[in-house]
Formats: C-alpha cells, sequence, structure tokens
C-alpha cells in the first residue's frame, strides 16, 4: 500500500523529584498525567490551598477524583483557551 514513517512527536516522561517551594498562589494543569504525576512525586498537600487550573473536562475530573477543587477550567481543551481564561482571571481580581 506505501510506505509508513513513525514519527514520534510526543513522550510523556514523569519528572524527578525536585527540592522546590511548594507555597504558590496557582498551578496549571495540561493533562490528567501532568495531574497523576504531580500528585505521585509532591502528594495533593500542597495543591489544598492554591487555585488550580485545568485545560479541560478530562483533566479537572481527574483534579476532583483526588478530591481536589478546579478553581478555573478553559472554556477550549487548548492551551491557547487555558491561558486566555488565566488572564482573564487575573484581569478580574485587578479590578
Amino acid at each position: 500500500m506505501g510506505d509508513l514513517d513513525e514519527i514520534e512527536i510526543y513522550d510523556n516522561i514523569r519528572a524527578e523529584k525536585e527540592d522546590i517551594d511548594l507555597d504558590f498562589d496557582g498551578v496549571v494543569f495540561t493533562s490528567s498525567s501532568c495531574v497523576n504525576n504531580f500528585v505521585e512525586i509532591y502528594g495533593k498537600e500542597p495543591l489544598k490551598n492554591t487555585k488550580i487550573y485545568s485545560i479541560g473536562q478530562i483533566t479537572s475530573q481527574t483534579i476532583k477524583n483526588y478530591g481536589l477543587e478546579v478553581y478555573k477550567e478553559s472554556k477550549k481543551q487548548s492551551v491557547d483557551s487555558l491561558i486566555e481564561r488565566i488572564v482573564e482571571d487575573y484581569e478580574n481580581e485587578k479590578n
């Protein structure tokens, strides 16, 4: 039928635990695997008193499955929409 070339464009690799300050105002999750990896490495505790931004419904459900609250979810499942949501939230807080 033809030739097929396989090109890897995405690889989900879990980061190693780093000694970082986990006291932050907000966190952005762009996939369920990001949520799972964060909780696996650092636990849920650092997320309990922070604004959690989610890229979409599936990621939001993963966040909720950990008993955490989604602060804001992007209107469309894209990074651009998520950024717009964060900027919108920031502008509302300024006013």
